[in-house]
């Protein structure tokens, strides 16, 4: 194998998928919304030499960096890459099977500011979205898997928010821990991008829910000394029971139902989350 550093404008980078299309010899599905996020980083000068460059088999094939050409193109700029030639095409198959990448350590390639807590806040968000909180069942064993990229690509829809929702749910914390910030950032992020909220009106919750302001509902003031005995407890809700206790008091703060005690029994109720998420 021979590596060199290796100019690439949007002409070369064309030229080299094309070439690569004309012989029938692709690397893997195309994702517009990976290549186009390269191409912003291209474009806002985040992009910079890596070793994570371009791979050409013996036969002079491309076999790693389509999404970074692509991009190149897209972009219409001139990168250097490092340029990996006499490759054995074999070796396509061991591409990106090494040690699996967190969420975080994607956010951390692309210098993504607090990249370990928006990445978290993200996968929650998307854990609840996706209803895998509940299959509604305890010993469910499916579970939806989601790519560094799926995170990425919803953290890229609205940066700005995700780095406001991580502040504020940050804050609470040191507050008063009832949550992982995570959880909290989570469950805002539902009720701003799906629910319509502002960044106000969930504040207004959580500040309620953290004891910060007098409660306007019963369900938040229970909910918080249901939180505070789990933290001093060994017994620890399940996550399921705990997201469907927390947005079942989220239901009863809007529409201002009175309650006497706080529970969810799963035999007998939908998963509130039905009242959070469309069909």
């Amino acid at each position: 194998m021979e590596t060199k550093v290796r100019t690439i404008t949007p002409a070369i980078a064309r030229q080299i998928l094309e070439k690569s299309n004309e012989k029938g010899f692709t690397n893997r599905k195309i994702n517009q919304n990976w290549y186009k996020y390269l191409s912003h980083c291209m474009k806002s000068g985040q992009w910079s030499l890596t070793g994570q460059g371009l791979s050409f088999d013996e036969h002079g094939n491309l076999i790693d960096g389509q999404h970074r050409l692509m991009a190149v193109i897209d972009s219409n700029t001139t990168q250097e890459f490092l340029i990996v030639t006499g490759v054995d095409s074999h070796t396509v198959l061991n591409y990106d099977t090494g040690k699996k990448r967190s969420p975080a350590d994607t956010f951390d390639l692309f210098e993504i500011k607090n990249s370990r807590c928006v990445a978290a806040l993200i996968s929650s968000y998307i854990q609840i979205k996706s209803k895998r909180l509940s299959a509604m069942r305890e010993d469910t064993k499916k579970r939806l898997f989601k790519t560094n990229e799926d995170i990425l690509n919803e953290y890229m829809t609205t940066p700005e928010l995700y780095q406001e929702i991580y502040k504020i749910s940050a804050s609470y914390r040191r507050v008063l821990p009832l949550l992982p910030s995570s959880q909290i950032g989570g469950i805002m992020t539902l009720l701003i991008k799906d629910n319509n909220w502002t960044i106000m009106e969930v504040k207004e919750l959580f500040d309620e829910i953290h004891g910060i302001t007098y409660e306007t509902v019963k369900a938040t003031g229970l909910l918080r000394k249901m939180l505070l005995k789990e933290l001093t407890s060994k017994t620890k809700i399940s996550h399921v029971y705990k997201m469907a206790i927390i947005l079942k008091t989220i239901k009863y703060y809007i529409t201002k139902q009175d309650i006497k005690q706080l529970s969810f029994d799963s035999t007998r109720e939908a998963h509130p989350i039905k009242y959070f998420v469309n069909e």
